[in-house]
């Protein structure tokens, strides 16, 4: 039989091969987790150009992140071509709705995205403004024009008042 030292022995034994085992299998784990991955080159904004085309509001009201999140959520099928979105911010930049206070009403850039607003384009029209326009200056006659009163009057079928002289 054996004693009860062997048995102990044999037992410690059994514990230090489980706890080799462990302790190389977590250095396996930390060696994939430590590993430099071959890395991917930075991926370049492919929204840049209607990042550039925004107004400053619309890009502090929104990040290149949002941006990107909501431009991926559109399926690739149906996302135009980034020169149709430009030119359609540039319009919604000029409307009257984005100008108001300031453009105060102009909305962050990711929402602009997310919305679609490129597929509606705002109405050419202005709004009336709030100034008086500003004269335009008058035009001379090109040619030899009327300078007489009396013909100017009879052209007008009033009559010229005389002045005393």
């Amino acid at each position: 039989m054996t004693t009860a030292k062997e048995t102990t022995v044999a037992k410690l034994k059994r514990q230090i091969a489980d706890t080799e085992a462990k302790l190389e299998a977590l250095r396996e784990k930390l060696a994939k987790t430590t590993t430099p991955k071959a890395e991917k080159p930075a991926a370049t904004f492919e929204l840049e150009p209607l990042w550039k085309a925004a107004l400053p509001i619309s890009r502090t009201r929104s990040s290149k992140h949002q941006c990107r999140k909501e431009w991926n959520k559109i399926p690739k099928a149906q996302r135009p071509d980034i020169e149709v979105i430009v030119n359609a911010l540039k319009a919604w930049n000029r409307s009257p709705e984005w100008k108001k206070d300031g453009n105060a009403y102009a909305p962050g850039l990711h929402r602009f995205i997310s919305r679609r607003q490129w597929e509606d384009l705002p109405e050419t029209t202005e709004a009336p403004s709030r100034h008086r326009a500003a004269p335009q200056p008058v035009q001379e006659p090109s040619g030899p024009g009327i300078t007489d009163r009396d013909e100017v009057a009879r052209l007008l079928s009033i009559e010229p008042k005389r002045m005393n002289s």
